[in-house]
């Protein structure tokens, strides 16, 4: 019993996270996070079988891809109702960066995947290069970004950086993008389309990349400039 209780705290705790008005923004972004989670899971099944039986379940991946759309969707709707309910809380403020960087995670990881299958079927090698260059990029940027915000936050807790416009486009450009270049790989078979959306999001990644690490290393330098004096 006692491992059952800890399991169940360790996914839910309502002494941290209370049910209520203030933390349904909180609550959505959870439930997007388990939803991309598990389109990632029917992901990893599918991939799975395939290798061992060199067959599809069509419905399992349509059903992923459908999750992943749902889990993008959840993500627009948490900040909308945080806005509109005036219920934005400190906890969200880092609550909606992680799960961002989970939904990514899963997205990517589930794109890799899904491009080197139809690799294997129809030979178009374009999928999955695209796929892991899109996954890479996406790690590279969530790791340096982290890396310089948690700098900003050692030289001093007074540093930070309001969400940047490069950041909002990412996230309104690459969440329903990723469910689109599934359906690209199939049922479509578009690598030219394939192509230009994964060049969008590419971008878009990067360009929040530069924006987010020349921000903080800005007010690092202003920082240590103002402290040397």
């Amino acid at each position: 019993m006692k491992f059952i209780k800890n399991a169940v705290e360790f996914l839910y705790d309502k002494e941290l996270l209370p049910i209520n008005r203030r933390n349904l923004a909180n609550y959505i972004t959870l439930t997007g996070s388990w939803v991309s989670r598990l389109s990632a899971y029917l992901f990893f099944a599918y991939f799975i079988y395939f290798f061992a039986t060199d067959q599809i379940i069509g419905w399992l991946r349509y059903l992923a891809i459908g999750l992943s759309g749902l889990a993008a969707f959840s993500d627009l709707l948490d900040g909308y109702i945080a806005r509109k309910n005036n219920c934005v809380t400190e906890l969200g403020k880092i609550f909606d960066p992680h799960h961002d960087k989970i939904q990514y995670l899963g997205k990517t990881i589930s794109l890799s995947m899904d491009a080197f299958v139809f690799y294997l079927i129809t030979g178009e090698i374009l999928y999955p290069v695209l796929a892991i260059v899109l996954c890479y990029i996406t790690g590279e940027r969530d790791e340096t970004v982290g890396f310089h915000r948690q700098w900003a936050s050692i030289v001093s807790n007074k540093i930070a950086l309001s969400a940047r416009p490069s950041g909002k486009w990412r996230t309104r450009l690459c969440f329903p993008g990723f469910p689109l270049l599934h359906l690209l790989i199939a049922p479509f078979d578009a690598p030219i389309l394939f192509t230009i959306v994964s060049a969008i999001l590419i971008s878009v990644t990067v360009w929040s990349l530069y924006d987010y690490v020349y921000g903080y290393r800005k007010k690092i330098r202003e920082f240590l400039k103002n402290s040397a004096r």
